[in-house]
């Protein structure tokens, strides 16, 4: 789920929530949140308890993604 979340692909992130038991850990909206996909961010936000960390809201600054942090 990290994984395609950070590439944003919030349709296989659903599907792993959905069908699986497979988890995430706070690096899915960490990633998410570095490369700008909000969609995958406030899914995540919404959906899993993980959360994120500080460094990720830093990241997404850093990589011009300032919408993530709205």
């Amino acid at each position: 789920m990290n994984m395609a979340a950070a590439n944003g692909h919030l349709e296989v992130v659903k599907w792993l929530h959905a069908s699986t038991a497979a988890g995430c850990t706070e690096d899915a909206m960490d990633l998410a949140a570095r490369y700008g996909h909000l969609h995958v961010v406030s899914w995540l936000h919404y959906h899993r308890f993980e959360g994120c960390v500080l460094r990720a809201m830093d990241e997404a600054v850093e990589n011009g993604h300032m919408e993530t942090l709205t």
